[in-house]
């Protein structure tokens, strides 16, 4: 497996991730929660991995270009 196909797995779990997220800020604006600190809670995980999922991405698919 090559950098560039492990950053597009990376970028795969981000798309993933970012449609978890949209779901969780769903349910709060429906009033399906029973906690809501909980869910806020959930929400910040998920901007945290999907952010972190993100800029490995970039790393791994840019890590062979040079800025020139």
């Amino acid at each position: 497996m090559s950098l560039e196909d492990l950053g597009r797995e990376y970028l795969e779990q981000y798309k993933i991730i970012k449609e978890k997220l949209f779901i969780e800020r769903e349910k709060i604006k429906k009033g399906e929660v029973s906690n809501l600190m909980m869910q806020r809670q959930k929400i910040n995980l998920l901007y945290i991995m999907a952010r972190d999922c993100k800029r490995t991405a970039d790393k791994l698919l840019n890590y062979y270009k040079r800025e020139e």
